[in-house]
């Protein structure tokens, strides 16, 4: 069994994957072993704080669905989606025009991350659009001014591109943020 935060989880097999975990939220873990009559002695505690990001050689990498999602946008299963889920504007907030509703929380994914090195960026992404009228969305890195993507149609095709936001990107903490116009990221 696996004591996760005070709650005891029973586990068959010698692996534990925690499913439920919120990004920035640390976690504390305890495992004991048992034969269905009793139970072995408590292993120490480890712990373990899950990011929305991944750092390596110069890159940062997130999946869309790791995200501080508002409540217009939801995850989906995609099998053909990295880490198998994407996220989506809900139907009922797709929006046509060239502007958001809104930027409160409810309106955006946001992605906290850090860079440990200062310098130029790109910023890449999937997009799951197979018409022109679910490519698009908003896009900014802190408090820059909204980038607009429209007419990357494909389903799984990776983009690529620049902006001033992007470059000469200072070493530490920054937000990537989204908001919906129609788009499945």
């Amino acid at each position: 069994s696996v004591d996760v935060d005070g709650a005891t989880v029973s586990v068959s097999g010698t692996s534990f994957a925690d499913t439920a975990v919120v990004n920035g939220t640390t976690y504390y873990y305890v495992v004991s072993a048992s034969n269905g009559i009793a139970e072995g002695n408590r292993s120490a505690e480890a712990s373990a704080t899950p990011k929305a990001y991944q750092e390596s050689g110069g890159r940062v990498s997130m999946e869309a669905e790791n995200g501080n999602l508002g409540s217009r946008w939801s995850t989906t299963a995609n099998a053909s989606a990295s880490n198998g889920a994407l996220i989506e504007v809900i139907p009922t907030y797709n929006n046509i025009g060239t502007t958001p509703d809104g930027e409160s929380g409810e309106f955006v994914a946001s992605y906290d991350f850090n860079v440990a090195t200062a310098g130029n960026y790109r910023f890449w992404f999937r997009i799951f659009g197979p018409t022109a009228d679910d490519d698009s969305f908003l896009w900014r890195i802190d408090r820059s001014n909204w980038v607009m993507e429209n007419g990357r149609i494909g389903t799984g095709a990776w983009f690529s591109l620049d902006s001033v936001s992007l470059d000469s990107l200072a070493a530490g903490s920054h937000v990537l943020c989204d908001k919906p116009l129609g788009a499945t990221i």
